[in-house]
C-alpha cells in the first residue's frame, strides 16, 4: 500500500527482534482487514511453510476482495454518470422549448414579438405584402 509501518527495527539484532517485527507487520495487516488467523510470527521467522502460504493466500484474498469492491464502486460510478446524462437529455428534449428541436432550413426559432417563424407573408405583420384587398 505504500504506507510505513511504525515500531519496525530497520536492522533486528536478534531473533526476538525480528519476531517483533512481524508481529507488527500482522497487526498492520490485522488492521487493513487482512485474515491473519493462524498465522503466528514465530512460524514466519521459523520458516514454517504452511504459515507462510496461509499468509499469502490471505493476503491474495485481500486482493482479490479490494479489486472486486474497486470495480464495484467504478461501475456504480458509470451507472450514476449514464443516468445523469439520460436526465439531461430528457430535459433537452421537454416541449416547447423552440431552442431544443433542430432549426427550420432558414434559420432560427423565433417567436412572441419577433420575427415569425412563417417565411409567409402575414396580413397582420405591418410593411409585410398581402394579397389580401384591403
Amino acid at each position: 500500500a505504500g504506507e510505513k509501518i511504525k515500531d519496525i527495527k530497520p536492522k533486528p539484532k536478534n531473533s526476538a527482534q525480528m519476531v517483533e517485527n512481524i508481529n507488527t507487520s500482522l497487526t498492520f495487516l490485522a488492521g487493513l482487514g487482512v485474515s491473519v488467523d493462524g498465522v503466528s510470527a514465530k512460524d514466519i521467522k521459523d520458516g514454517n511453510l504452511k504459515s507462510i502460504l496461509g499468509l499469502f493466500f490471505s493476503l491474495s484474498r485481500y486482493k482479490q476482495q479490494q479489486k472486486t469492491l474497486q470495480q464495484q464502486k467504478q461501475q456504480q460510478q458509470r451507472q450514476q454518470q449514464q443516468q445523469h446524462q439520460q436526465q439531461q437529455q430528457q430535459q433537452q428534449r421537454l416541449p416547447g422549448d423552440f431552442n431544443s428541436g433542430p432549426a427550420p432550413p432558414g434559420g432560427k426559432h423565433v417567436a412572441n414579438g419577433g420575427e415569425t417563424i412563417s417565411r409567409l407573408p402575414s396580413p397582420f405583420k405591418q410593411g409585410s405584402k398581402s394579397s389580401a384587398p384591403t
